[in-house]
């Protein structure tokens, strides 16, 4: 069965605040499962998200290591 995490879990383990993740959700960043008024995560949605914002602030430091 599949375990969703909930909003809290997920900004404590990315590092950042419950209205940061309102505010990726409002950016489409992240899908949440909507149950009553709660936000739930899938794992895999998360681990992608990271795994993009990863590859992108890596382009970015390559991108600005061939400027220097």
């Amino acid at each position: 069965m599949l375990q969703l995490l909930s909003l809290e879990t997920v900004a404590q383990s990315l590092g950042v605040s419950k209205h940061t993740i309102r505010a990726f959700v409002r950016r489409g960043r992240l899908r949440p499962t909507k149950v009553c008024r709660r936000l739930l995560f899938d794992p895999a949605d998360v681990e992608a998200f990271v795994r993009k914002a990863q590859d992108a602030s890596m382009s970015k430091a390559d991108a600005d290591a061939s400027d220097a």
